[in-house]
């Protein structure tokens, strides 16, 4: 099965970040396509990033 993630940035200290990375894993451990989208760029060690534009504007 394919599976999008999505987190708006990236910051190598976030809590949402790490958490992300270790889904990514279990998920791929158990044989699915994980692809991260994100506005922010993500590093190359990181499963399949795909870079959005977003408009920028205030939440």
């Amino acid at each position: 099965m394919k599976i999008a993630l999505v987190r708006k940035n990236y910051s190598p200290y976030g809590g949402a970040e790490n958490y992300l990375k270790l889904a990514a894993r279990g998920l791929k451990a158990k044989g699915h396509n994980v692809f991260i989208f994100s506005a922010g760029n993500w590093p190359d060690d990181v499963y399949a990033f795909c870079s959005v534009k977003t408009p920028n504007k205030p939440s």
